[in-house]
């Protein structure tokens, strides 16, 4: 082989369909350095794949479970995940800080399917999917409060895999591991490795991680930055093309510094894997300084060019592959944002919170939780409710959530979500809290209840029904073939149980369910909490009409309602 001075591996001349493989590229001289790295995947007749390499160190946890890196320098790397079978052939660039470019080719031959591929929007755009059509209904939390130690991370995500759960959010900006460093401008390799171990561990449970990308609020003025880490990268205290937030939203300079120092990093990196559910461009991106509540303004205005800008480069860096979505403050709904063609899914953030507008409606979350997502549903994407809890006067965590011992805020949450026809259920903030007070098995039930519903094929709507007790709050969705119902006793609140412990049961419930097709039906009654079904019957739809009675209804009670096709 010619001698370049270039080294380049490969772990694997084949795999498997979204599988990883990664190429390593090493200097074998002192004085050659790599500046950049790119491939290009190709079948023999066209390109698929176009991807860059990205800066790399090797690192180990140590004997007390910290991330240290090792002696070695640094070198560069290629991930890559093909999402089509058969022969390929891969074209290496690597270009030396000495003006060189060293070009290399490999072949890899991918053998079969080994995973369901990529999270996508599904046809009917409310509900999401995988590449090979399988559907992917989201059950989790935020776990950015659990950013802190990896190690302990990922062994909570074994425990919450256990429970049912597959859906964690992690914030790459989080101050505890910020993927930038704060000391200087450039990617700080210890945290680097530690995502790998965690999207690793997230790929062995089945568990599937919104990254976000930033969070910063304010910068320039203040000695610190607020929530953020980039102030090395875009202040011009610190050599950044930016004198104010307008800057860092509306200058190209800015832009072009995002896309190719911060996506273009986390893209190479990460891009490969399907556990990564989406990019999240932002976290409440309309709470940053100069926003305000003045969406004609032009901050606003650049705000919205900017999530089209960054996420169009996204797509085109990506392939396409992962989705995109930005998110908003407490209670913000804006079409703006929501209508962009880029941003995939549509969000919502809502806490109840002392002496506000919600204090009361709040008291019941799932009341609440029903009436923001019913505002996002209607921009015709995948609704999620992404952050909810109680706060105090100081948006922290409210001491009452200690007091709900039965997990009634997820669960309500959850199951509201489920019934109202959300792509997943409303994700609770303090996944610490959650995990402190052992509320992991709050998921079980409806991790049990949607495993399998076809969410993708069955068309839902709205369903129609009506419960002879007032006391009982219907949700549901009709489907072709499945209609799922969550009956809430409407007293049995968080709120209720807090302060008066004792909440009664609804006896001799009767729901008529209607604009069904005339047939045979298999009812199953299904507890809420354990995820079993615990009466399993068959009846008759007639004038279109079902009906299903139950002797008492004390918390709650998922129904699902299936149709028999040989009757």
């Amino acid at each position: 082989m010619e001698k370049t001075g270039i080294k380049i591996e490969q772990d694997r001349a084949t795999c498997r369909a979204f599988e990883k493989v990664e190429w390593s590229i090493y200097p074998e001289a002192a004085d050659i350095r790599i500046k950049e790295v790119r491939y290009c995947v190709y079948n023999g007749h066209e390109i698929i794949f176009e991807g860059k390499g990205f800066i790399y160190k090797d690192c180990f946890i140590d004997e007390d479970k910290r991330i240290r890196p090792s002696e070695t320098v640094p070198y560069w790397k290629i991930r890559y995940a093909p999402s089509v079978q058969g022969q390929l052939y891969i074209d290496i660039e690597v270009m030396t800080s000495q003006g060189s470019i060293i070009r290399r080719k490999s072949g890899l031959l991918v053998d079969g399917i080994q995973r369901k591929g990529f999270i996508k929007v599904s046809k009917d755009k409310r509900y999401l999917e995988f590449t090979n059509g399988d559907p992917y209904f989201a059950i989790g939390i935020n776990a950015i409060n659990l950013q802190g130690d990896f190690i302990s991370l990922a062994s909570y995500m074994k425990e919450l895999a256990a429970n049912g759960c597959n859906y964690i959010r992690l914030w790459l900006s989080q101050s505890h591991v910020p993927l930038f460093s704060r000391e200087a401008p450039g990617i700080c390799q210890e945290h680097a490795w530690g995502y790998d171990y965690i999207f690793g561990i997230a790929e062995e449970y089945g568990i599937y991680i919104k990254v976000c990308f930033e969070h910063m609020r304010k910068f320039v003025d203040v000695d610190r930055v607020i929530w953020s880490d980039h102030e090395s990268m875009f202040s011009y205290k610190k050599g950044g093309p930016c004198m104010s937030e307008y800057d860092f939203f509306a200058k190209a300079e800015a832009r072009e510094k995002f896309k190719q120092e911060v996506v273009d990093y986390i893209i190479s990196r990460w891009g490969y894997s399907p556990n990564i559910f989406a990019w999240e461009l932002w976290n409440e991106i309309d709470t940053v300084r100069g926003c305000g509540t003045n969406f004609q303004s032009p901050m606003w205005k650049a705000v919205v060019d900017w999530n089209r800008d960054i996420g169009e480069y996204i797509k085109q860096r990506d392939h396409g592959r992962h989705l995109v979505v930005n998110s908003l403050g407490s209670y913000v709904v804006r079409k703006e944002i929501w209508e962009l063609e880029v941003n995939d899914l549509a969000q919502v953030h809502g806490y109840w919170k002392p002496n506000t507008f919600n204090q009361d409606s709040a008291k019941d979350i799932a009341a609440f939780v029903e009436e923001y997502l019913e505002e996002i549903k209607r921009f015709d994407k995948p609704a999620l409710f992404a952050e909810f809890g109680l706060v105090n006067d100081r948006w922290g965590s409210n001491d009452l959530q200690y007091a709900d011992r039965d997990g009634i805020i997820i669960h309500d949450g959850a199951w509201c979500s489920l019934a109202t026809g959300a792509a997943g259920t409303a994700m609770f903030w303090w996944g610490n809290m959650l995990r402190e007070m052992g509320l992991q098995w709050v998921f079980k039930g409806i991790s049990s209840f949607v495993k399998d519903i076809d969410f993708a094929s069955e068309g839902f709507q709205d369903v129609y029904a009506i419960c002879n007790k007032p006391e009982i709050k219907v949700r549901g969705q009709k489907g072709k073939n499945t209609t799922i119902i969550w009956l809430k006793n409407r007293q049995y609140t968080w709120w209720n149980k807090i302060m008066n412990s004792h909440v009664p049961g609804v006896t001799d419930v009767s729901l008529e369910v209607y604009d069904h097709a005339d047939g045979i039906y298999t009812i199953q009654i299904w507890d809420s909490v354990t995820g079993e079904v615990i009466k399993e019957y068959m009846t008759e739809c007639r004038k279109s009409t079902i009906i299903v009675e139950l002797d008492r209804v004390h918390r709650d009670c998922p129904i699902k309602i299936i149709r028999e096709h040989n009757s």
